[in-house]
Order: structure tokens, then C-alpha cells, then sequence
């Protein structure tokens, strides 16, 4: 025999669970107020100053490129 103590403790953890179950079909996260787009560049050039030690070695630029042509999408 079940008591109406034991019945309502049942009935409340069975509404949890279905609650519970709910939640986890809600979308998370930041509603945000502007549309995301992307940029593109075209023959992207990333280079940086030229060691000393590779003057001294007899590199004559001023510049050393280490990433040259390609698309970027950011």
C-alpha cells in the first residue's frame, strides 16, 4: 500500500524528469542584433623584418615574406 506522502513524492520527481527533458531541447546561447557575414582577401602577403642574422648570411631584402598569395575567409 502506497501512502499520499509516497505518491506525491513520486508524481513531483516524474515532473522533474519530463521538465528536465525539456530544457534540453531549448536552444542555447546569445540572440545576437546584427547578421554575421565573412570577409574575404584576395592574395594575402604576411612578412615580416628581415632577421640580422640572415644579413649577415647575405639575404639583401628588407623584408622577409613568410606567408604569400592565397584566400582567406574570416
Amino acid at each position: 500500500m502506497i501512502s499520499e506522502g509516497g505518491e506525491d513524492a513520486k508524481s513531483t520527481s516524474i515532473e522533474k524528469e519530463v521538465s528536465n527533458g525539456e530544457d534540453k531541447n531549448k536552444k542555447k546561447g546569445m540572440v545576437l542584433p546584427f547578421e554575421p557575414h565573412s570577409i574575404i582577401f584576395d592574395e594575402v602577403i604576411c612578412s615580416v623584418d628581415m632577421p640580422q642574422e640572415m644579413k649577415y648570411q647575405g639575404a639583401t631584402d628588407d623584408r622577409l615574406v613568410l606567408l604569400k598569395g592565397g584566400k582567406w575567409c574570416v
